[in-house]
């Protein structure tokens, strides 16, 4: 029979007598978890009513959270917005990684790039990442758009970078800043006339079809 030592705030872990032992999760891990909250809540209030409108108070509650530990962890909606581009930026670079480029043509590899890419304009931390940026009413901390630029110019290298002396740094750069402006283009398009997934599909296939033709020149 096996053996658990059960307490508040701990994981199973592999005990070296063949039991398994509960051992207490790090302060580390439960201040990680809690950001993650802090985050995911955030982006939920800033896609329904907006940045503006999106209070502390109503992070805390859709997190699930106190108003002192976003204090604590944030300190203000400024900080949060920075964790949510930042956390957005990194889930579509996983997404991304995810495609196995082994023997892959160009157009496979356009395709999958493409696949993820719409994927990810379904999540709700892109979506109030793109409401961030839209943001009229309040300016959005620079370090914001670094995190989101440097983690997609890292995507486009990994997928696209054996492409890059073929075509010329400059052409290379051009069709990236190109695809991504389009990409946010068909998801604020969706976001604001409520357009659904098979019309989000026809303009990813478009925007494909386009560039196979600048990438394999």
């Amino acid at each position: 029979m096996s053996l658990y030592i059960r307490s508040r705030n701990e994981r199973i872990v592999p005990a070296s007598n063949n039991t398994k032992v509960r051992t207490r999760r790090t302060q580390e891990e439960r201040s990680t978890e809690t950001q993650d909250k802090i985050i995911r809540g955030a982006a939920k209030c800033i896609v329904e009513p907006g940045y503006k409108a999106a209070t502390m108070k109503g992070i805390a509650e859709a997190a699930g959270v106190t108003w002192g530990a976003i204090q604590h962890d944030f300190g203000d909606k400024e900080n949060i917005s920075h964790g949510v581009t930042e956390l957005g930026a990194m889930e579509f670079k996983a997404r991304t990684q995810r495609i196995s480029l082994d023997s892959m043509s160009l157009s496979k590899r356009v395709d999958a790039f493409l696949e993820q890419a719409r994927e990810q304009t379904e999540d709700e931390l892109y979506r109030a990442s793109i409401v961030i940026f839209r943001n009229k009413t309040q300016q959005v901390p620079m370090g914001n758009f670094s995190v989101m630029k440097e983690t997609l110019r890292d995507i486009w290298l990994a997928i696209f970078g054996d492409i890059k002396v073929k075509i010329g740094r400059k052409r290379f750069n051009d069709i990236k800043d190109f695809t991504y402006m389009s990409v946010n283009a068909i998801a604020v398009d969706r976001m604001s006339f409520e357009k659904g997934e098979r019309h989000d599909r026809s303009h990813f296939k478009l925007l494909g079809e386009f560039l196979i033709r600048p990438l394999n020149k």
